[in-house]
């Protein structure tokens, strides 16, 4: 795992739209229409130490985070000199040992078993600090860091299924910069976490009354930023999307605060469907079909992947698709888009489940 500022580049990425996916950090330069979220979250990291960012799946969280928030950090350390190095884990898998690679890539390190594990069994001294491992194992004097653990509710995962001493560790850690505003202030960190998560803090001493300090309600974007997000990108890549298109793909999507994720994909296949054509990258309602609208594009898309990975020919089709999409999905609201009857109807590999959604 490297560092976040190590993936700060100045080039752009190979398109102008990620899909459903989240935003990574090295797609900072075709991320729009959450600059004011991400001055607030600045702001209140200049306040605090740790801010908790949470919404609802799909609410652009982690985009918000390694698109935004961190790259203008990242920015402000290559182009000012500013002290600012970033880090981002997610906790599945091992939280703190993903955290000791984290810090070791802080200095370009986090292949280096030795000091991953060094920092790994600092975690365990007592009484310890995050400010002071990081002075003393991973960061440079003078120097600010700011760590993002995204998806935080995967820590109650790994609690269930290995048992909770190491996140009652992560926990302490996360405490103890919450409260103590006097000292070493170098060390920040942003967790992200789904809203409905919330209520599974309470189960850990302590963590409810921290969480209710350092929160951050994901706002909906508004209209004209929505708007930026969608045509912005565009640009840059020397195409260009109507506002009257950018305006039907809102309508299709409806006003769910995911809807940016639905109308990024479908403006991904769309360009790339043009990139294949050799046509021009100018996009408007002329190669918008309105008879299947978003909900359509999507569905088609899916059919697509669906059949590269199992051939309508194949045997054992449908079991082999159910397989994979109840590995990709996970439990919440799948439905985002206005209906458009049942012959375009989202397909049936991405309905095989009520009550699904996306999980990247």
């Amino acid at each position: 795992m490297k560092a976040a500022t190590q993936h700060l580049a100045d080039t752009l990425p190979a398109a102008p739209y990620p899909g459903l996916r989240p935003f990574e950090m090295r797609e900072w330069s075709i991320f729009f229409g959450r600059e004011r979220m991400t001055d607030e979250v600045i702001e209140l990291l200049g306040r605090q130490r740790v801010v908790v960012v949470h919404g609802s799946s799909g609410s652009g969280k982690s985009s918000l985070i390694r698109a935004g928030v961190l790259p203008r950090l990242a920015r402000q350390h290559l182009r000012h000199r500013v002290p600012w190095r970033t880090c981002a884990i997610r906790p599945s898998g091992g939280p703190l040992w993903n955290l000791a690679a984290a810090l070791a890539g802080l200095e370009g390190s986090p292949d280096r078993i030795e000091q991953v594990d060094e920092i790994r069994r600092a975690f365990d001294r007592r009484g310890v600090v995050l400010p002071k491992v990081v002075a003393e194992l991973a960061a440079p004097a003078g120097q600010h860091v700011c760590i993002l653990i995204d998806q935080f509710e995967e820590i109650f995962r790994y609690a269930r299924e290995s048992g909770r001493e190491e996140v009652d560790l992560l926990i302490e850690l996360l405490k103890g910069l919450l409260g103590n505003d006097e000292g070493d202030a170098r060390v920040h960190v942003i967790i992200t976490m789904r809203s409905e998560f919330l209520g599974d803090c309470a189960r850990f001493a302590g963590l409810a009354e921290a969480i209710n300090r350092a929160q951050y309600l994901l706002p909906p974007i508004d209209r004209d930023s929505l708007v930026r997000a969608i045509r912005r990108p565009a640009e840059l890549y020397g195409g260009h999307v109507s506002e009257a298109l950018a305006e039907r793909l809102i309508a299709d999507a409806g006003r769910d605060q995911d809807e940016l994720p639905l109308i990024q994909h479908g403006l991904m296949v769309l360009w790339r469907k043009r990139r294949a054509e050799g046509a021009s990258t100018r996009l408007d309602l002329e190669q918008f079909d309105a008879g299947i609208g978003l909900a359509g594009i999507l569905s088609d898309h899916a059919d697509a992947v669906t059949e590269s990975v199992a051939p309508a020919s194949a045997p054992e089709r449908e079991v082999s698709v159910e397989r994979l999409f109840r590995a990709l999905i996970t439990q919440g609201s799948l439905q985002r888009l206005r209906p458009l009857g049942p012959q375009h109807a989202p397909s049936r590999s991405m309905t095989a489940h009520d009550e699904c959604e996306w999980k990247p």
